[in-house]
């Protein structure tokens, strides 16, 4: 990796970030853009970021190769569960919110910040890489990461959950990698053109996000700024000095360090609300999260590099 070339592309994902600060300020966007578009980034943009990574690619993996990397991303994010379960244990966080907290520290915020950052660094191949994370990813968020924030989950309703648009286009980028399927030229470019808005659409998400919520609320409770540390800090240290004895493909390891560094995932609010939890810790925890890591990821990255 070029650092100056990093650092360029870090600035461009902060301006657009402050871009929907901004706007969100200017109250021009608001909770209300956020809940139209987060879906369409998720579910179709990303959708087709997923896609468009293998169609013309040069990329040459075999079928155990990419099993090995899904087998690579799931110790990444068990690993940064095990940061969530001694969290709350090292800290005397009790009740509902130990479970809260675990489950923030495990799960990170990959669509709306770190597949941005990976793809601005490593283009279509580097997106294809991390995609492979979202099959570990929902299947343990909608298993154990429910059962933390609820105490329980709820068989198959809960199971139907884990097939989210960017799993199944996972999947599909997987067998059109492995089979080398020739997709038509205009899907290959739709597919092309709806991806290159993943990035400054979701910037825009995560601005947004930020001016919608007022500084002085954040700087009370303790609580968040420790999910903070553990995600952002933590859990990529844990990741780097773990993965590094055995991955030896330096690309894999630093898109699994990318992806550890991520600031609290934005699911964490909706989940509070829809099961009556603490939904002002994990809305404080997201933000903060956010806010902090356009610092903290640069910073990862420049490990890195060391």
């Amino acid at each position: 990796m070029d650092m100056p070339a990093i650092v360029t592309q870090m600035a461009i994902l902060v301006i657009l970030m402050v871009a929907g600060f901004v706007c969100a300020k200017l109250k021009l966007t608001g909770p209300a853009f956020n809940k139209a578009v987060s879906p369409v980034v998720m579910n179709v943009l990303l959708v087709a970021t997923i896609l468009s990574s293998v169609m013309g690619t040069e990329l040459t993996l075999s079928f155990p190769e990419i099993m090995t990397i899904i087998g690579f991303m799931t110790i990444m994010i068990c690993l940064c569960g095990v940061i969530g379960v001694i969290t709350p244990k090292l800290f005397r966080i009790n009740g509902g919110d130990a479970g809260l907290v675990t489950m923030m520290v495990m799960f990170m915020n990959s669509v709306f910040v770190a597949f941005p950052v990976i793809q601005s660094i490593y283009g279509r191949e580097g997106i294809f890489y991390a995609s492979m994370s979202n099959i570990p990813f929902n299947a343990l968020l909608y298993t154990y990461g429910l059962a933390k924030v609820r105490g329980g989950v709820n068989g198959w309703q809960d199971a139907r959950k884990i097939l989210s648009p960017p799993l199944v286009a996972t999947v599909i980028a997987i067998v059109i990698f492995l089979t080398e399927l020739q997709v038509p030229e205009f899907i290959a470019r739709s597919c092309s053109t709806l991806g290159s808005a993943t990035i400054p659409m979701s910037m825009l998400v995560v601005g947004t996000s930020l001016g919608g919520v007022a500084l002085k609320e954040m700087v009370r409770d303790w609580k968040i700024y420790i999910v903070s540390a553990a995600r952002l800090l933590v859990c990529p240290v844990l990741v780097w000095a773990v993965m590094r004895l055995f991955v030896t493909d330096i690309m894999t390891l630093h898109i699994l360090v990318i992806l550890a560094s991520a600031p609290v995932a934005m699911i964490a609010s909706i989940l509070t609300i829809q099961y009556d939890r603490n939904e002002a810790l994990a809305s404080k925890s997201v933000f903060i999260s956010t806010l902090l890591s356009s610092v903290t990821m640069p910073f990862m990255i420049w490990l890195l590099l060391m």
